[in-house]
């Protein structure tokens, strides 16, 4: 078998261009560091957030406002009691609630006012509506307490544009001296 000297220089060329991409290839691995990418505004974990508490039913009703005309119905958990301050209430009333319970009573509340929301915004949208558009009148309170002694108030936001007038209601709870969302957001037209 003869070999021929160019193809003994090829398959040793061949070779060493192989070896030297790959030990290329190793000082790239080794040299490089890895490096995660992370987004500048990236939302903190949930569980970690405090919920906001508001003193004062006044104060409540105008951030409420004001999230209303954001058109986001996420931004509604802001507020509603979150799971942990629900807890705390239920054993500070000493009522008796296992911990799967309170984050059931939590999701409903919390679905429920975004669902509802949801709504105003399909009703609002089917009469051509923007809510920036509406011309902002009062809040009307109507104070209450049931048989426990807890306390709720029936809060309506008046609204005015052009001729017609519209209402958007729901209740307030009072939770540890504290104010929240409750139940029944609903947008009505004044005729």
């Amino acid at each position: 078998m003869k070999l021929n000297i160019k193809s003994v220089y090829l398959c040793n060329g061949y070779m060493n261009f192989r070896i030297f991409l790959m030990s290329l290839f190793f000082l790239l691995v080794f040299f490089s560091k890895a490096q995660l990418y992370v987004l500048k505004n990236t939302p903190s974990d949930s569980r970690s957030m405090k919920p906001v508490l508001f003193q004062y039913l006044p104060v409540l009703c105008d951030s409420f406002h004001t999230m209303l005309t954001r058109k986001d119905a996420s931004s509604i958990k802001d507020f509603v009691p979150d799971v942990n301050y629900l807890k705390m209430t239920f054993d500070t009333l000493a009522l008796d609630f296992r911990a799967d319970q309170v984050i059931v009573k939590q999701q409903m509340i919390l679905r429920g006012l975004q669902r509802d929301y949801r709504k105003i915004q399909k009703k609002l949208d089917a009469l051509g509506i923007k809510f920036l558009k509406l011309g902002f009148d009062s809040i009307s309170y109507r104070y209450g307490s049931d048989d426990n002694n807890n306390k709720y108030c029936y809060v309506t936001h008046h609204y005015s544009k052009r001729k017609n007038q519209f209402t958007i209601s729901y209740i307030a709870i009072v939770l540890n001296d504290h104010w929240f969302v409750g139940d029944k957001l609903e947008l009505k037209i004044v005729e």
